[in-house]
């Protein structure tokens, strides 16, 4: 797996300016303590903050202390995609199969259900697709799936001429699968 871009791990543990290893470990361990799965957070999020850390240690030791410049807009966008991605767990019920896949700073949800079931509207998958555009996700006719971005990248068009296909995009930008809590079945005592 790839390692995610250094602006946008910069961006996941909010760091502006001077970027060295002691403001990369300082910014860490606030973000963990507050998005930890323990603290009210979510296992995903938690994720994604290790996979910025870890990214950045590796910047760090390949080209020693740097400086980028943030705005503040910015900083937030892994709330909003960790936002979305929790609204879709909420809302696709697990029969369905649906996979959620965090590409760079994209999230993308494939194997989800049409809202038309034998030629007719079906109100039941109709509401769950309101349910998920609402949370900020909008369908890719291309990919054929759900992908939510972080507000910086709405609305912007690169063309069809570098059009990449998502494998490409795994491979430059690196991929997680987002897992879903198993729910435990208690058993009935014989």
């Amino acid at each position: 797996m790839k390692r995610m871009r250094f602006k946008d791990s910069c961006k996941t543990l909010g760091l502006t300016g001077t970027i060295n290893a002691e403001t990369v470990k300082a910014a860490f361990r606030k973000m963990a303590l507050e998005h930890h799965p323990d603290k009210g957070g979510t296992k995903f999020g938690m994720q994604v903050i290790n996979a910025a850390n870890e990214a950045l240690q590796a910047y760090l030791e390949e080209s020693g202390p740097s400086h980028i410049e943030i705005k503040e807009s910015e900083l937030n966008f892994a709330q909003e995609v960790n936002d979305a991605i929790n609204a879709a767990i909420e809302h696709i019920p697990e029969e369905w199969g649906a996979t959620i896949e965090l590409i760079g700073s994209w999230a993308y949800l494939f194997g989800t259900k049409s809202r038309y079931v034998n030629g007719k509207k079906c109100p039941v998958i109709g509401a769950i697709i309101d349910a998920l555009m609402v949370a900020g996700w909008s369908w890719n006719g291309s990919r054929k799936c759900w992908v939510c971005s972080p507000k910086e990248d709405k609305g912007v068009y690169y063309g069809k001429r570098d059009r990449k296909s998502t494998d490409e995009l795994r491979d430059t930008y690196g991929s997680t699968e987002v897992k879903r809590k198993r729910k435990r079945k208690i058993r009935k005592a014989s």
